[in-house]
């Protein structure tokens, strides 16, 4: 087995494939089921492109970037034997196989034809006898506009890791690219002004409470969260949202943007809920990713992130002190080292006992949850591929376990788009949950308007 690690290595041309042994924070999102599957899949829409140059272009700044070092997973695919899980270096790798026109491409000319091919491709695997990545390209989505498909498996990396990913695709054109493209991490929850070492003190004397009280907890039950998920995936999203009217709100309830779209998804489900099955939810749970990498770690393609359990203020009907409410658990979560404790937790199983058992144990806490809930804050600015401006950005994450729902949502360019993917066993029509969070909004809209 070779010494180096898979983030040094280079481009490999020997005749047998190399092979590097997977990490476990990595290999824990190889559990893929009928069910759920361990795939990010998004959606970018921007002017017209063709298929010969987008694949120069992903071929000349992600594969050949820093002579292949800089993204070397795209050419290894996942491979496995009874010593267990490794990444292995493709020989017969072939671009033309990943970055390639969608074969529904003359047929989606909708945003709602484009939510429908969506979800049957979120129900389904990624091919794994190659890399396990793939672009889907639908050159005239609608007049002079392309929308791309990205799919990427979850144990390549998280989110901060394909951040660099990103930007590394669009034309350095604006001052601020750089430092998007090789961005300085946010200091995450619990570390503060705390130094390294007093932070895993604090977490290891914090550890057992939390981990007890996350045992403790109970799970959610309704209607979205219980029955077993079915396997097919639905999709929706939000049509762009003025980022100034959330920060409008944001000063006017002294808050947090993060704050104010939290609680505007509390509120939708909380609509959806008593629409559709004519109760309230008496608890809501979602699993929150958090990053864990220092401000000194390189970024690389890994997984380097805890999953923290945040119970939200469902049954607080008025929207400022429902504000408020969400405002004061995630300030506590800020605060707190229970992210640490999770990821520390999270590793002593994956690394200590059987994975299968490790695994099982990781998904005993997210069970408790009713979705996954993911914000991600974009560059305010835009952004260009080979001049073509990019006009939208969407993505899903994958959920684990029994989670059949996840929400994510970006900011970008001045705008903010949230995205549903849902289990139709548990969320039959996605754009459903997308209306009510609609009504949230409009409802925010008055609220600024009467106290203006």
């Amino acid at each position: 087995m070779p010494a180096s690690t898979p983030e040094s290595a280079n481009a490999f041309t020997a005749a047998q494939p190399r092979r590097w042994m997977m990490r476990p924070q990595d290999g824990m999102w190889l559990q893929d089921t009928a069910q759920n599957l361990m795939v990010v899949n998004s959606v970018t829409t921007l002017d017209r492109i063709d298929l010969e140059t987008l694949q120069r272009i992903w071929d000349e700044r992600i594969m050949q970037l820093e002579g292949g070092r800089r993204f070397p997973r795209f050419r290894w695919r996942v491979a496995q034997d009874n010593r267990g899980v490794f990444w292995q270096e493709h020989l017969d790798f072939d671009l033309t196989q990943h970055v390639v026109k969608s074969p529904q491409a003359d047929a989606i000319d909708s945003k709602e034809k484009l939510q429908d091919y969506i979800g049957d491709l979120a129900s389904k695997p990624l091919a794994r006898e190659l890399p396990l990545w793939r672009l889907e390209l639908i050159p005239e989505f609608v007049e002079g506009i392309s929308a791309i498909i990205f799919r990427i498996h979850h144990c390549m990396g998280d989110g901060i890791a394909l951040i660099p990913l990103l930007f590394s695709l669009m034309d350095p054109d604006n001052p601020a690219i750089e430092a998007f493209a090789n961005p300085s991490v946010e200091v995450g929850a619990g570390k503060g002004d705390r130094s390294k070492l007093a932070v895993h003190a604090m977490a290891s004397l914090a550890g057992g409470p939390v981990l007890l009280g996350k045992a403790l907890a109970l799970r959610d039950n309704s209607s979205l969260h219980g029955p077993e998920c079915g396997g097919v995936k639905k999709v929706a999203w939000t049509e762009p949202i003025d980022l100034s009217l959330i920060k409008e709100a944001k000063a006017t309830f002294g808050a947090t943007v993060n704050d104010v779209l939290m609680a505007c998804v509390t509120g939708a489900f909380q609509r959806y809920a008593v629409t559709h099955d004519g109760a309230a939810l008496e608890r809501l749970r979602v699993s929150m990713p958090v990053n864990v990498r220092w401000p000194t770690e390189p970024l690389t393609m890994e997984n380097r992130f805890a999953t923290v359990l945040l119970k939200l203020p469902a049954r607080e009907s008025n929207l400022r002190h429902r504000v408020l409410a969400t405002k004061e658990r995630m300030d506590r979560l800020k605060r707190s080292v229970e992210p640490i404790v999770m990821f520390g937790a999270q590793n002593l199983l994956l690394y200590t006992l059987p994975s299968k058992i490790g695994r099982r144990l990781v998904d005993f806490f997210g069970n408790k949850t009713t979705c996954v809930l993911t914000n991600v804050p974009g560059p305010q600015y835009p952004l260009h591929v080979e001049g073509r401006r990019v006009r939208a950005m969407v993505f899903w994450v994958p959920q684990r376990g029994k989670i059949g729902i996840g929400i994510s949502v970006l900011s970008f360019d001045g705008m903010v788009r949230v995205g549903l993917i849902a289990d139709t066993a548990l969320l039959p029509n996605p754009s459903a949950w997308i209306a009510a969070f609609d009504e949230e909004i409009q409802d925010l809209r008055r609220h600024l308007a009467e106290k203006a």
